[in-house]
C-alpha cells in the first residue's frame, strides 16, 4: 500500500484513539431571575459558576433486554458568561452513545420541563431556586456529589479539578437544612461521608503519537493506566 494510502487509513486510528479533547462539547446554564412569576412570565440570565457533569452511555442489545454501558463522564463549570466546555468523549462514543446530565448551582435546582424556545439538552441548562421540602433537597444534593457513572465504572474525567469544589458546596448548603427526620440525617452522613472521604480515582487521557518518517501511529499511556472510552 502506498505510503499516502496508509497514512489516510491510519488518521481515523489516531481520532479513535484520541484522548480528551475531541468532541468538543459545549453548552450554556440560564437561571430564572423572576421565580415568583408565572412560569410564562419567566426572564432567563447567564449563570456563572454553575457545576455540569454529563454521562455518555450506550444501549447495548440482548435477548431479554437491552443494557447500558456507561462509557465516559466529565465535570465541566460555567464561565462569567454562563457558558462551558468539555473535552467530551472521543468520536464514536459520541456518535453513538447518549447522554444524560446534571447541573448545580448553591439553592438551585435543574427546571424538569423544556424553557420555551429551548431543547431539554445539556447545551441548554435552566435552573431554577428550589422550593423543594428539605428531605428532598437533601437527597438531591447527596445524590450530585457522586457524579458520572453508577458505582464509577467508568472513572470520572475531571481535568480542571471541579469534583472536590463542587462536593464542598453540596456540603455547605446541606448543613444549611434541618434534618430532623431519620431518613434526612442519614441522607446527611452520607454526604459528609462521600465528601470527607477519599477522592475516587480520576480519568487518564491517553496520548497519540503520530510519527511521519515512518507513517506510523504510536499510542503511549499516561503515566496512570488508562480507561477504555
Amino acid at each position: 500500500m502506498p505510503k499516502l494510502a496508509a497514512l489516510a487509513c491510519a488518521a481515523p486510528l489516531a481520532l479513535a484513539l484520541a484522548g480528551p479533547g475531541f468532541a468538543d462539547v459545549r453548552g450554556s446554564v440560564h437561571e430564572i431571575v423572576n421565580p415568583e412569576a408565572s412560569r410564562a412570565e419567566w426572564r432567563r440570565q447567564p449563570l456563572a459558576g454553575a457545576y455540569v457533569a454529563i454521562v455518555w452511555e450506550i444501549a447495548i442489545p440482548a435477548p431479554a433486554h437491552a443494557t447500558t454501558s456507561c462509557r465516559y463522564a466529565e465535570l465541566a463549570r460555567t464561565d462569567a458568561k454562563g457558558e462551558y466546555i468539555m473535552e467530551g468523549p472521543n468520536f464514536i462514543t459520541a456518535a453513538l452513545a447518549h447522554t444524560i446530565f446534571a447541573a448545580y448551582a448553591p439553592g438551585r435546582r435543574v427546571i424538569a420541563f423544556r424553557y420555551p424556545g429551548t431543547l431539554l439538552t445539556p447545551k441548554d441548562i435552566t435552573l431554577v431556586k428550589s422550593d423543594w421540602p428539605s428531605e428532598q433537597r437533601l437527597s438531591l444534593l447527596n445524590s450530585l456529589a457522586r457524579p458520572g457513572c453508577a458505582g464509577w465504572d467508568a472513572k470520572l474525567h475531571d481535568p480542571k479539578g471541579l469534583l472536590r469544589p463542587m462536593q464542598q458546596e453540596l456540603l455547605r448548603e446541606a448543613a444549611t437544612l434541618p434534618a430532623e427526620s431519620d431518613y434526612a440525617k442519614n441522607t446527611l452522613r452520607s454526604l459528609e461521608a462521600e465528601v470527607r472521604g477519599p477522592q475516587p480515582a480520576l480519568r487518564e487521557p491517553i496520548r497519540v503519537e503520530i510519527a511521519p518518517a515512518q507513517g506510523s501511529i504510536e499510542a503511549a499511556p499516561a503515566p496512570a493506566q488508562p480507561s477504555s472510552r
